[in-house]
């Protein structure tokens, strides 16, 4: 399945990998996003955060819980999960940075840095716990 975030609303394609076209359908059933949400993770319940770290949790459609993390990110930021992974992951680009977050009650874990100045180009979650980040540059962090 695929999920898209769009201004008010999150939109379904089901079985992305037939070969049909298919378009997408509204997800959401009653609740409404966060304002000005930004960032979706989805690991049976979809997870939508927006720059202001209101962090709202999603289940077949019905809002499940909100609750502000007050992390404040920017437009490039991204938000990982897996489905057996017990926690969030708010990766700050711009200031490579990775915010640990706990999946259950949104609390933050930990700060992650690099310990470069250089943001971060990309970011990837290979497993459950470890953050692959890329830099313009060509470095590459393995975070875990």
């Amino acid at each position: 399945n695929l999920y898209m975030l769009t201004a008010d609303s999150i939109s379904k394609i089901a079985d992305v990998s037939q070969a049909a076209t298919k378009e997408p359908a509204p997800w959401l059933k009653s609740a409404a996003l966060p304002p000005q949400s930004s960032m979706l993770a989805v690991d049976g319940n979809v997870y939508v955060m927006n720059n202001s770290g209101a962090l709202a949790v999603y289940y077949r459609g019905e809002k499940e819980s909100e609750i502000n993390t007050f992390i404040v990110s920017n437009s490039g930021s991204v938000l990982l999960t897996s489905k057996d992974s017990d926690k969030l992951y708010l990766v700050n680009k711009a200031l490579a940075r990775i915010y640990e977050l706990d999946k259950k009650s949104g609390s933050l874990i930990r700060t992650l840095k690099t310990g470069s100045s250089e943001p971060f180009a990309d970011a990837y979650l290979a497993g459950n716990s470890t953050v692959i980040a890329t830099a313009k540059d060509g470095r590459i962090w393995e975070i875990k």
